[in-house]
């Protein structure tokens, strides 16, 4: 710790400042008993810091190390406490929350102060050095998959898709994380780290979203590929060698994309239902749909037409119907309409062809544009379509400017015909 970070300590710990004076006397003690307590830079090294603090002791002061401790979150228990990990944040039913600008440069500079070797990922070492201070690792962080380098180490891309990840579903533990990992120092603490979005109903009403981070369900019937379109989201050593729809568990991937030059993270989920004949309200919600059907299969596509039908028609969320080409022949659909004809019947943007190549990277640009602008891509297009209360409001509207024109149109008539009458007399 040099100078200006010893004071930074000390106003967050005490509230006070330490004059040069007393913080050369505090280094000539540790340099005289500590042999490896101050640094060739005139630094106070952590073995010195440890020194310091048991001296502290020694002296009957114990009293001022009770106060760092506390200070940062520690209980009696020496356990953190938990209204220091879970600080109260009220968030409203159709608001979401995200990391803030503060939060992710956080977690970016975190992750380049552990990155020892500056290969843009981490290694086991190296993420637990970096979990080192937390009582665990976080869990969902092994429910998910993100960017990885060849060996299956996380990159810092993939560092930041998880985080905004996690604090989308499970803000509560991003806020523990980020005290746990040093976040918390005067005036700040972990609640600056995130911020609450504004309402999903106010983003419908101004036809914009201020979001940064949407999630996708992926949808469809067995075998028809949701498992490769949620892994070809991510570039990742875990999965190269199982791109099928053969595990049981359902696979979440996160990974950063672009809406007209904006980044945004997607998040698609794969939605695996108890019963292929029934969502649960879990299932439904979502930013975006994704519905998958295997177009070399004839009876694929009737699933995604009949979930459609069921759960989306009249909901304010966007759908994509995608035909997965697996690079066998195109078959025509078992189905009343074929795909083009139900999306156009519906007023659904046409299918999209998902080819199993970086061609189809375009994909998820699409789908998180389509959450990015709900008013535009929703199914019933509700936006497009007058409400009975906006057709009478109109009526009224027209009304009354019309009887305002003939209104005008009377009066300049008789400014017109009374002159003439002056005249003739």
């Amino acid at each position: 710790l040099n100078d200006e970070e010893l004071n930074n300590f000390q106003r967050h710990c005490f509230d006070s400042h330490l004059p040069l004076q007393q913080l050369n006397g505090i280094k000539t003690i540790i340099n005289m008993n500590c042999e490896r307590g101050i640094s060739p830079s005139n630094c106070v090294t952590l073995e010195g810091f440890l020194f310091l603090h048991m001296l502290f002791i020694l002296k009957g002061k114990a009293q001022t190390t009770w106060t760092v401790i506390r200070k940062f979150g520690y209980n009696d228990d020496l356990n953190f406490s938990y209204s220091y990990l879970h600080p109260n944040l009220k968030v409203d039913k159709y608001c979401t929350i995200e990391l803030s600008h503060k939060g992710e440069h956080f977690l970016s500079h975190l992750f380049e102060t552990h990155d020892k070797d500056k290969d843009d990922c981490l290694s086991p070492v190296e993420l637990k050095s970096l979990f080192s201070m937390c009582t665990e690792d976080p869990q969902l962080l092994r429910k998910c998959i993100y960017n990885t380098n060849h060996k299956g180490w996380i990159t810092s891309q993939g560092w930041l898709s998880f985080w905004s990840y996690c604090t989308l579903i499970e803000a509560d533990t991003t806020l523990a994380y980020l005290a746990m990992l040093g976040y918390n120092m005067k005036p700040e603490n972990q609640l600056s780290g995130v911020q609450v979005t504004r309402s999903k109903k106010i983003d419908l009403q101004k036809k914009q979203s201020q979001r940064s981070v949407y999630i996708c369900h992926v949808i469809g019937s067995k075998g028809s590929g949701k498992s490769t379109i949620c892994k070809r989201h991510v570039k990742t050593a875990k999965i190269d060698n199982h791109l099928d729809d053969a595990e049981e568990s359902s696979i979440t991937s996160v990974n950063r994309v672009q809406v007209y030059g904006q980044d945004k993270y997607l998040v698609l989920k794969e939605i695996k239902p108890i019963s292929e004949n029934h969502l649960t309200k879990k299932d439904i919600k979502c930013d975006v749909v994704c519905l998958v059907f295997d177009s070399s299969q004839s009876c694929s596509f009737e699933y995604s037409a009949h979930v459609y039908l069921k759960y989306y028609q009249s909901r304010n969320i966007p759908v994509l119907i995608v035909a997965n080409d697996k690079g066998r022949p195109l078959m025509k659909q078992d189905y009343i309409l074929q795909p083009d004809q139900f999306c156009k019947q519906n007023r659904l943007s046409a299918p999209y062809m998902f080819i199993n190549s970086n061609e189809g990277k375009k994909l998820y640009s699409n789908l998180a544009t389509m959450a990015s602008l709900p008013h535009k891509y929703s199914p019933n297009q509700s936006s497009l379509i007058p409400t009975l209360r906006e057709s009478i409001l109109f009526i009224w509207k027209t009304g009354i400017g019309v009887a305002m024109i003939a209104l005008c149109g009377v009066l300049v008539g008789k400014c017109l015909v009374k002159p003439k009458k002056d005249l003739l007399s």
